[in-house]
């Protein structure tokens, strides 16, 4: 709708002012009040080509006939009638032809009232309007057999969101456009799939037709478009695929499209982009590349054979076969040499020719193996339908060693560990590092990490290897370079608490054999809860609102602005929990900011922290004023010293020990590269209150790291000084902002509890050991994995059938 438009001008003595166009005293002030056809609209083919507005006028003596510009986007298209209003008749209506619209096309019109003698030119009412009209012919799509609906498997909502059930899957009638095939729609985000994901409804959930173009099987995509779903304060979830039309910073030879096959439309990971219509920002979804839409009758079909191998055992390895559940029969040839997907598919069409002899087999099982050589080989295996057709196929490659040679063919690898000053200018003390030392030959591949020793108290040399994998870091070219070569890989692992054993556990390949390594490090010194830094994994308990409410917590934190005791935690003052009338799952928190509070306009630093049994504080809160800046708070994080964040979510406040609260960085940042460590106070030039908006960051005011609250009864130093004085020094804005907006990603406390957590962050390469000439290996506890972990597993290559 278009609606009159004001500028309003501040008055000066200019001369040449001129005053705006004067209202006709006699103006019958005719206008369109808000009506359904104004829009975009489709109607049927079979459908009138017409349409009807409504009109009013707010001086009703008199008959008139208003006239009206009407452009459009195609000339001849759009046929007004005439408007006309008897005397006395306050509202009437009009209506818009357009016979030659053609099906399948859109054409836009715009309908204006000029005249200042019929439309008031300051007046509030609309006196004009837009409208789009499509004719259309949407069909019902049916399978084969008669079926109705097809399937929505969701991998968007899944994707942002802890859903009680991921990638819940729903019925959804679609409909095809008669002009334009493989052009759908549908209406899958509806308060079933919010039921099906959360066990709940949504906020909102205004369930609007969604659009998927699949025109090109081969380039599917969904348009920019709402799914009408709200489920908090950060607005309706918008989506589009990353993809040159949605997205012009996307070039098209980037762009993620989907495909469409065999009635199945698949979309790759991360190939979807979800917007926010209050909190703003793309964020990538379909992180797991399950979402999936099924056409009515389609029936997805498990043509997968997963292929796994043991290590050599006495000139033997097992080779396993799990048949997918679609899968009647694997023919399968043993070759020479490591298999590529490319010389997989020459091999595979061997196979099926019979130039290559193979073995049949029709049901998943263990085939033994044994060669003449030590060497490295690889296995194809065809799949085959009930109907005998060729629908894939897949290939494992894996060390063989001959019996006899096991020695010669071993893991040759030296694990160590040391307490060093040598990084003492950094910081890295015998304290809070431990430096590694790695060396061997031939290691093709391995994983290793640094736990807490108390984590891994029971678990079997095979569950170490597990950990090493599941929990620590895969072994970078550069780190196996080193590894293999006169250098060695000398890593400092920094950030660790004093006086606490860890266990530096390694699994490494050496693409016939595997062995875990298990060497365990106490680091000096005492170990003091007080400045420990604290993971997710050491909270030990949620905090109730009665704690948070009824007490008065005494405040420690890391002063990064303060040059004496810029490492160690120290006194801060009181922090105080109070109700937040406007929101049960919200609490407010006063104290955060220290000495910053005193040196406020308004002496308060009062603001929001999310509450679901962990405290999380809001971003970007504005608490007044520091001079002529506007005081907002942000987060910072380990990966970057200058760097500041204005995520949700991103630090977690609970029990750690008796009476002490520690706030640790949600880990699933850390998995994106942020390990968040602290709360940054910031003096900005400008702040938006309605948009909640901070720019022109301009002084660095006060940031405090490794916060940690304590209850004045389980405090060892018994602090009672009530607050901190201290004038603030202001610096020049040295940070630079990321305002990511939240990521939407919320702790499900029984996902993350108990799982070891790799406490290894590097802190440089230490200095080179004279290492001589020595081949023996020390370690705690070591031994070969049942299963190798450098096994290729290829799942599943699907040809076309013809």
């Amino acid at each position: 709708m278009f609606l009159a438009a004001f500028l309003f001008v501040g008055c000066n003595d200019d001369e040449n002012f001129n005053p705006g166009e004067p209202e006709d005293p006699d103006c019958y002030s005719v206008y369109f009040p808000t009506q359904e056809n104004i829009g975009s609209k489709e109607l049927d083919p079979a459908a009138p080509t017409e349409m009807t507005f409504t009109v009013r006028r707010l001086k009703s003596e008199g008959a008139i006939v208003v006239p009206v510009a009407v452009t459009s986007s195609e000339e001849g298209i759009f046929v007004p009638s005439q408007i006309e209003f008897a005397d006395g008749q306050e509202e009437t209506t009009f209506s818009i032809q357009f016979p030659q619209a053609e099906i399948g096309t859109t054409y836009k019109c715009e309908v204006n009232i000029e005249d200042k003698k019929y439309a008031s030119v300051y007046g509030e009412k609309a006196t004009g309007f837009a409208f789009s009209v499509t004719r259309v012919k949407w069909n019902k799509l049916t399978g084969k057999g008669g079926e109705t609906k097809g399937k929505w498997r969701d991998d968007i909502i899944s994707t942002l969101f802890n859903t009680a059930n991921p990638n819940a899957e729903v019925d959804v009638e679609i409909y095809e456009r008669a002009d334009k095939p493989g052009y759908y729609r549908m209406n899958p985000f509806t308060q079933d799939l919010i039921r099906a994901l959360f066990n709940g409804t949504a906020q909102a959930c205004t369930e609007p037709n969604i659009i998927i173009d699949a025109t090109n099987p081969d380039a599917v995509w969904i348009p920019y478009q709402t799914t009408g779903v709200t489920l908090g304060g950060d607005g309706e979830i918008e989506i589009a695929s990353k993809v040159n039309a949605n997205f012009s910073s996307v070039s098209e030879s980037a762009s993620l499209y989907g495909t469409l096959k065999d009635g199945i439309i698949t979309f790759p990971a991360t190939g979807i982009m979800v917007n926010f219509t209050v909190s703003g920002g793309w964020y990538g979804a379909n992180g797991s590349g399950l979402q999936r839409i099924m056409l009515p009758g389609a029936k997805a079909y498990d043509y997968t054979l997963a292929l796994t191998n043991t290590e050599p055992a006495a000139g033997v390895v097992k080779v396993g076969f799990k048949f997918g559940a679609d899968v009647a029969k694997v023919k399968y040839a043993f070759f020479n040499g490591s298999m590529s997907d490319a010389l997989a598919d020459v091999r595979s069409g061997e196979i099926e020719s019979g130039e290559t002899p193979s073995t049949e087999i029709t049901a998943s099982g263990t085939v033994s193996a044994s060669f003449d050589d030590t060497g490295v080989y690889s296995v194809v295996g065809n799949m085959y339908n009930t109907a005998g057709e060729l629908v894939g196929r897949s290939f494992l490659s894996f060390g063989y060693v001959k019996s006899g040679e096991e020695s010669q063919n071993a893991v040759i690898l030296s694990v160590r560990t040391e307490l060093s000053w040598e990084k003492e200018a950094l910081g890295y003390t015998p304290e809070n590092s431990i430096k590694a030392i790695l060396f061997g030959q031939n290691i093709q591949s391995g994983y290793w990490g640094l736990f807490k020793t108390s984590d891994l108290a029971g678990l079997s040399t095979a569950q170490l290897g597990q950990v090493a994998k599941s929990s620590g870091d895969a072994f970078t070219e550069e780190e196996l370079a080193k590894i293999n070569g006169k250098e060695s890989l000398v890593p400092f692992l920094v950030g660790l608490n004093s006086g606490t054993s860890y266990t530096l556990l390694v699994s490494a390949f050496n693409g016939y054999f595997s062995k875990v390594y298990a060497v365990e490090q106490t680091t000096a010194g005492k170990e003091d809860p007080m400045q420990q830094k604290y993971k997710f994994d050491d909270v030990k308990g949620e905090v109730s609102k009665d704690d948070l409410f009824n007490t008065t917590w005494n405040y420690y934190a890391v002063d990064a602005f303060d040059e004496n005791d810029a490492t160690n935690r120290q006194y801060l003052g009181k922090v105080t929990f109070s109700e937040n009338a406007d929101d049960p799952n919200y609490v407010k928190v006063k104290g955060l900011s220290s000495y910053l509070a005193s040196n406020l306009d308004t002496k308060d630093d009062t603001f929001l922290a999310k509450y679901n049994g962990l405290v999380s504080p809001m971003p970007t809160c504005h608490i007044g004023m520091f001079k002529t800046y506007h005081v907002g708070n942000m987060f910072t994080y380990e990966e970057n010293p200058t760097g500041i964040n204005g995520s949700q979510g991103c630090l977690y406040a609970g029990y750690v020990d008796d009476g002490i609260l520690a706030f640790v960085p949600n880990p699933n940042y850390v998995t994106q590269g942020y390990t968040f460590k602290g709360i940054y106070w910031g003096g900005f030039g400008n702040y938006d209150p309605a948009t909640g908006k901070f720019t022109n960051l301009a002084a660095d005011l006060v940031q405090f790291d490794y916060l940690m609250l304590i209850n004045p009864a389980n405090d060892p130093n018994a602090v009672t000084a009530a607050a901190v004085a201290r004038e603030l020094e202001v610096r020049p804005a040295n940070n630079f902002v990321e305002l990511r907006g939240p990521e939407l990603i919320q702790v499900l406390w029984s996902e993350q509890t108990g799982k070891p957590v790799n406490r290894a962050t590097f802190g440089g390469y230490g200095m080179q050991p004279d290492l001589g000439v020595a081949d023996a290996v020390a370690t705690f506890s070591e031994g070969s994995m049942p299963q190798a972990p450098g096994a290729i597993v290829m799942i599943g290559k699907k040809v076309s059938l013809k």
